[in-house]
């Protein structure tokens, strides 16, 4: 399944300046029996799953790589011009159905305390709904 990306400032860079490297770039010989990939935990994007909630118009494509950086108001206005929505109106952010995060936060520190299963899972919806 292919994960649609948001712009991301370092998607050009090269995987080879990591420091992580994947088996499979490593000569066969020595891993031959390894299938696992080293993952770099910092990597450029994440995957968050936006869900619409009430009256919300839904967004065909629920899964997006995100990066890190990118603040809660940045991808606020995304789905704002995503779902052509006015600029006047209002989008709020929950994360995990509980709470509001402020609109600096970052996505990254999000998904460091409340991501599960290898993804941030954020509701979007033109009223208050939870907190």
């Amino acid at each position: 399944m292919h994960i649609p990306q948001l712009p991301c400032a370092c998607s050009s860079l090269s995987h080879r300046h990591s420091p992580y490297v994947a088996f499979s770039e490593l000569p066969h010989r020595h891993f031959s029996h390894v299938k696992a990939r080293v993952v770099d935990p910092y990597r450029c994007g994440i995957d968050v799953l936006l869900k619409a909630v009430g009256d919300t118009p839904i967004m065909k494509t629920k899964k997006w790589a995100v990066e890190r950086t990118r603040t809660i108001q940045g991808l606020c206005d995304f789905i704002k011009k995503f779902l052509k929505l006015m600029a006047s109106e209002q989008l709020f952010i929950y994360v995990n159905q509980s709470f509001a995060p402020s609109p600096d936060q970052e996505v990254g520190t999000l998904y460091e305390c409340f991501g599960s299963d290898g993804k941030l899972v954020l509701h979007y919806c033109k009223t208050q709904a939870w907190g």
